[in-house]
C-alpha cells in the first residue's frame, strides 16, 4: 500500500476552524432573519469584510453577520460570498454564504447544525467545507 504524502503549511491552521457553505438566493439580512427565527440565533450586522484584489487594487465588500452562542460558547460568522465585483472565495462560487465557526466543533454538533440549516426557509443547500481547499483560509477569520 502506497504511503500518503502529507504537506503541512506553516502559519495556516486549517484544522482549527469550521466552514459551512450555504446556497441561498436570499439577501443577507433576510437569511439572518430566517436563521434567527428558525434556529433561535441572534445574528447582527457587523462591519463588512473588505478584500483588496491584487492587480487592479479593487476593494471588494462582503457583508458580515455575527452571533455568539453563550450557552455553547461558540461564535458564528455568516459572510456573504458574493459581491457585485466577484467572490470572496473564488474556489467556492456555488456558495452564496459561508458560515464560519472559528474553532473546530464536534462531529455530532456539525451534523446537527447542518441538519438544522437545511430546514431553514431560503436555504437550498448546506455543506461542511474543508478550509484546506482554498488559498489563504486564515483571511476568513474575523476578530
Amino acid at each position: 500500500m502506497k504511503k500518503k504524502k502529507i504537506i503541512k503549511l506553516e502559519g495556516h491552521n486549517h484544522d482549527l476552524f469550521t466552514i459551512i457553505g450555504i446556497s441561498s438566493h436570499e439577501k443577507g439580512y433576510t437569511l439572518t432573519w430566517a436563521l434567527n427565527n428558525s434556529m433561535e440565533m441572534s445574528f447582527s450586522r457587523r462591519e463588512d469584510l473588505e478584500e483588496i484584489r491584487p492587480g487592479n487594487e479593487e476593494t471588494l465588500h462582503f457583508p458580515v453577520f455575527f452571533f455568539n452562542d453563550e450557552t455553547r460558547k461558540i461564535s458564528y460568522f455568516l459572510i456573504q460570498n458574493r459581491s457585485p465585483e466577484g467572490f470572496l472565495v473564488t474556489e467556492w462560487p456555488t456558495f452564496d454564504f459561508l458560515l464560519i465557526i472559528p474553532e473546530l466543533i464536534e462531529s455530532n454538533l456539525q451534523k446537527n447544525l447542518l441538519s438544522q440549516l437545511k430546514k431553514v426557509p431560503g436555504i437550498q443547500a448546506a455543506f461542511l467545507m474543508n478550509p484546506a481547499d482554498i488559498s489563504n483560509p486564515a483571511r476568513l477569520l474575523i476578530e
